[in-house]
């Protein structure tokens, strides 16, 4: 089955994006919203990480072995496991840990259909 399509089921691509804009607090005492960082209108612009409008269709996940769905998971649950070429590794550093403890599952499902929705 087209994986894409099993995680838009899977998550409700509205809350995710209610989840991409709330402040959400860290195990390390840090507070942040993704979108803090991430910047989602189709200018690809760059805040502290990347853009993720078309972060489904990204040229990099051949080389990563992961469809789209499972990149984007990773991304958020193990930011430090692949870090994109055109990415400044420096800067990937900052991205922070803990989302594993304070998103739930569902809500890692919303997101990732959030994110999967950002493309013309």
């Amino acid at each position: 089955s087209d994986p894409v399509a099993v995680a838009l089921a899977a998550g409700n691509p509205t809350n995710g994006q209610a989840v991409f804009q709330a402040q959400h607090s860290l195990p390390d005492g840090s507070a942040w919203a993704c979108q803090s960082c991430h910047s989602v209108d189709a200018s690809g612009l760059r805040l502290i990480g990347p853009g993720l409008w078309n972060v489904a269709n990204r040229d990099y996940l051949d080389e990563v072995g992961e469809t789209a769905p499972e990149y984007i998971r990773n991304s958020i649950l193990h930011p430090q496991d692949y870090i994109a070429p055109s990415g400044d590794a420096a800067w990937a550093l900052n991205m922070p840990a803990g989302w594993d403890v304070v998103l739930s599952e569902q809500e890692v499902n919303d997101l990732v259909a959030y994110l999967l929705t950002l493309q013309s």
